[in-house]
């Protein structure tokens, strides 16, 4: 699920990147209000491909904590806590 986020997210900005210029150059023709309506548009794609990144991103990370707690826990024969109770005690 997470390798798909990234995935999905790293296309989606690879295609705003490239249909970007080609959209300007469209749009350029049109005079400048279909210019800036352009511009909104591809701002809210590139913001939705980098979120989507991002939260891959993230599952990934929390993904690689949880290996790494309980990989731990494991070697040490140690009870896994979280880390509110890891500084309560």
């Amino acid at each position: 699920m997470t390798s798909l986020f990234l995935l999905i997210g790293s296309l989606l900005n690879s295609i705003c990147f490239v249909g970007g210029f080609i959209y300007n150059a469209i749009a350029a023709r049109n005079g400048t209000e279909a210019l800036l309506d352009v511009q909104v548009t591809l701002t809210f794609f590139n913001a939705f491909s980098f979120f989507v990144f991002g939260i891959g991103l993230l599952l990934l990370a929390l993904n690689f904590i949880g290996e790494t707690n309980s990989y731990q826990a494991y070697q040490s024969k140690q009870k896994i806590y979280s880390p509110i109770e890891y500084y309560k005690k």
